[in-house]
Parts: C-alpha cells; structure tokens; sequence
C-alpha cells in the first residue's frame, strides 16, 4: 500500500532526544525511523522524556524549526518564549563537558560500570497526556525497552517497538569483557518488555530471528539503519590515494575500548612496516584521546565527514564488544570505503557477493588484513568494487518499504480491533 495516496497517519514518536542526521549511534538509528515516516508521508510528533534538548534554556523558534507537528517536552517548563529545564544535571553537563576538555588523560577502563540506558521516569509527564490525547495518534513508536513506562500514561493505540538491540545479550557481551552494567537484564525481563508492543522494528536479521524465537506471537521486522552520512555512495576506488585509513565513532565504552586495543597492539606493528600510514578519527572518540599518538589525526565531530573519507583507502572497526548492528560501517560502505573489522563488527551484516568487509578473529588476523591491504590496492579494489551494490541494503528505499509494512499491520489491527 502507498501510504502517501492515503490520509496521513497521526504518529508519536517517544523518544530520549531528538533524532539527529549525521551522528552515530541511537540518534542515528532514530533519524532513519524518522527520514521513513517523514516518506511514508506521517505527520510526526515528539516526547522527549530527557533533558538533551539542544540547551538548558532555548527559545520556541528551535522548536517551530524542526520537521515535526508537535514536540511534547516532559523535563522543560516553558515561560514566555523561552523553555528551561527543570532538572539540575541538564544545566551541569555543558560544565562537565568542558572539564573533560580540558583533561590531560588518555582513556583508560578506571570505571567498570557501563550504563546501557535508564528506564524513563514518569515525572512531569501527566501534564502533558491530555495534550498528546487531543492529538488522536494512530501509532506510537518507542526508541528502545527503556521507554516502555511511558506506554502506561498514553492513550490506547496501535504500538511499535524501535528495539535497537537485544540488550541481555549487550549485557552478556560487555560483563564477558569484566564490566558491571547497569540496567541489567537478562531474557525473561526483555521479553516482558517485547510483550508490551504490536509490532518491533529489529536493527539485523539475527537479532529478528532472536526475538521471533522468544515472543513469536509479536510481529516483527528487519529495519537496517540508513546512511547518515549521504544518500548516494560518493567515491570509487583510486591506487593512487595516500595509505590513509578512516575510523569514525561516538565517544562510547565500546568504541574507546576498541580503539584503544587497536593502538596498544596493532597499529605499532602496523606503522613498523608501514610509516607513512595515516589513520583518520572522526567523532567525539577524540574525547578519550587527548595525547598525540604517531600518525593519527584526531578531527573531533565534523560537519561533513565526506572530504575526510575521500582521502582514505579503507576503514577500520575494532570493536570487541556489544550486539546490534554498527551504523559506523553503514557510513563506510555508503561513503565508498570497505572495512577491516572484528566478529563483533560484523556481527547482523548479512553476506553476500559484494560483502565489503572482512571480520578478524584477534589482533594478528587483524594486523595481516590491514597490511595485506596496505600492500596491494588490487585487494582493496576487490572489496571497494562491492561497496556501493552492498549500501543499497541500507537505502531509504528499502527502509520505506518496511514502514509501508508496519503502518499496514497498524491499520488491519484498527480494522480488526472494528470488527
């Protein structure tokens, strides 16, 4: 069904923060639910449970700016014109932001603790549910399980899970690796949560084919991230580009973990055969990394990350842990670049004939890959050849048709529900 020959479906997106184009992550993956609503010509509102909200005090003209009909705001007060957060962190984190600036170490694992996500508090929120009920929403989608305690306060109707992860198994991943997470589950109280929903939206087919085996009476389907970082792939191979490597990713436990294994035992190995070797880090990684390190150029967040990559062979993805899916190597392959990457980087990708990526099992399959590459463009090209056919897994076509197919489901549930 083209839903954009049909009446326009009245959704409410409940989410942590605004989803955001160009930046990794969360964000990322809800800017993709969001770019396939906006297609599948929705009209969008939000509720914003967090306290991220561009700034501590802003005024109405950011909100009359975004793309969205309405934006519901549970942790701000509004006076006048302008909007202030009602919770004290929300006012430090800009300070916290700048000691972390101005620190002299380079990251290391001094806190075990991970916090994967923090359940949503419903305070504030009853004040604003007779507004939302006024809207008359026809469907509800929930960025991750960590929402779910808004579902008791909002008004019946038909309800979607962008799940993001099965978390007991991230937990699973990172207590292997010696960290404590916080929230911790396990299967059974996932699958609690899954209950709760009509419909879930998984970010790689394995993770569908998990959670169709625990809760097989939900329906759901495989939505892969779209590209954030453009629409069209932007380079073809050339042998005559600098031994440059690109890495690109947020500031988080397991890209800093990853990184950091990656320059402890395999680039020194790396710049022992190959010197003139450059690595290329894009992202708030930089964060972590506040000491030079030889032949890497940190850039911080960037605007357009298209410049950078064009001047790169290929790209690197040393993850050691985590589940889901990794955006980061959605944006390689759309960007023109293959990748060298771990099991755990790979892991939700499907093979085929153009798989533009080779997963490593430890550091020294990692280091052989990576030089193999560096000494011969005639392998490079090989993958680089599949990388565009590959992206078309991750394009806003294919992500269209599969919210074509959950607000069908919405609507034979309403003509059920009728009936």
């Amino acid at each position: 069904m083209d839903y954009q020959s049909v009446s326009r479906k009245q959704v409410l997106f409940v989410s942590e923060r605004m989803p955001k184009k160009n930046s990794s992550g969360a964000e990322s993956y809800n800017w993709s639910v969001f770019s396939a609503l906006q297609e599948a010509d929705c009209r969008i509102s939000f509720l914003l449970t967090g306290d991220y909200f561009s700034s501590p005090i802003f005024n109405e003209k950011i909100l009359k700016a975004l793309c969205a009909e309405c934006v519901f705001l549970q942790k701000y007060k509004k006076i006048g014109p302008l909007y202030f957060a009602t919770t004290l962190k929300a006012y430090l984190r800009p300070f916290k932001r700048l000691l972390s600036f101005f620190s002299k170490n380079n990251y290391r694992d001094n806190d075990l603790t991970l916090k994967i996500g923090k359940y949503a508090d419903l305070n504030g929120l009853a004040k604003l549910i007779p507004k939302i009920r006024e809207k008359k929403f026809d469907i509800v989608f929930v960025d991750t399980l960590f929402r779910t305690p808004v579902l008791d306060l909002l008004p019946d109707m038909y309800k979607v899970l962008v799940a993001h992860d099965v978390f007991h198994r991230r937990c699973a991943s990172f207590k292997s690796n010696g960290y404590r997470v916080e929230p911790d589950l396990d299967e059974k109280l996932e699958s609690i949560f899954w209950r709760k929903y009509d419909f879930i939206l998984s970010i790689n087919s394995l993770e569908k084919d998990v959670i169709s085996n625990i809760v097989p009476e939900i329906k759901i389907q495989t939505f892969y991230p779209t590209s954030v970082s453009c629409v069209e792939p932007i380079k073809s191979f050339s042998s005559e580009l600098e031994p440059r490597l690109l890495y690109m990713g947020a500031d988080a436990h397991h890209n800093r973990d990853g990184l950091r294994w990656f320059f402890d035992t395999v680039w020194p190995e790396i710049l022992l055969k190959q010197p003139n070797v450059y690595l290329e880090v894009i992202g708030d990684i930089a964060n972590s990394f506040k000491y030079p390190i030889e032949n890497v150029n940190f850039h911080g967040r960037v605007d357009d990350v298209t410049k950078i990559a064009a001047a790169c062979l290929f790209a690197i993805n040393p993850v050691r842990m985590g589940s889901g899916i990794k955006i980061k190597m959605v944006d390689y392959f759309n960007l023109g670049l293959p990748c060298v990457t771990t099991e755990i980087g790979a892991y939700g990708f499907p093979l085929n004939e153009s798989t533009p990526f080779v997963a490593c099992t430890d550091a020294n399959q990692f280091l052989f890959v990576v030089n193999d590459w560096l000494k011969d463009p005639n392998v490079v090209e090989k993958f680089n050849s599949g990388t565009h056919q590959y992206a078309e897994l991750f394009s806003p076509s294919t992500a269209l048709g599969v919210m074509n197919e959950v607000l069908e489901s919405g609507d034979s549930n309403c003509m059920d529900a009728r009936s």
